[in-house]
């Protein structure tokens, strides 16, 4: 990972199964900044799935978690971002992306070295109908285009 060029990763967790398709992202999102690698594997290893995490660290204050076949994860504890490597976010999307990012946030917010709100927005709550639901997307895009924070 020396040299890796870090891209920054929004958590955004998809649940497409649902009646209306909903997205659920976080608010008010910090990491506990004393996270060691050691708790890292304690948390690790109270996981009751079948799924292998490795998990890592390097000299800058960085922790490496990653299930096997999944996009790498790395906790910045400098800042609180959770970020991946621009050539994971090539070969896995941003979608997959911020869904593993989603998925280790809960994971750190369950053992109480996270902290967010949670809040869902369904496509219901932007329209019923589809190509209103775009035009809503595309209105917020240019909105955030035009310098809007």
């Amino acid at each position: 990972m020396s040299g890796a060029k870090l891209v920054k990763i929004f958590p955004v967790q998809y649940d497409p199964s649902s009646v209306y398709p909903r997205i659920l992202w976080y608010r008010g999102l910090s990491i506990n900044k004393d996270l060691t690698l050691k708790r890292l594997n304690e948390i690790k290893e109270l996981l009751t799935h079948d799924k292998p995490v490795t998990t890592s660290s390097n000299s800058n204050n960085l922790l490496l978690w990653q299930y096997e076949g999944e996009p790498l994860m790395i906790l910045n504890l400098a800042n609180g971002s959770i970020n991946t490597t621009q050539n994971n976010l090539e070969k896995f999307g941003v979608g997959e992306c911020q869904q593993q990012a989603s998925i280790l946030l809960r994971i750190l917010r369950k053992h109480n070295e996270a902290r967010f709100r949670g809040v869902v927005v369904s496509t219901y709550r932007l329209s019923e109908n589809p190509e209103e639901r775009r035009l809503i997307l595309e209105a917020f895009e240019r909105l955030d285009k035009n310098g809007s924070n």
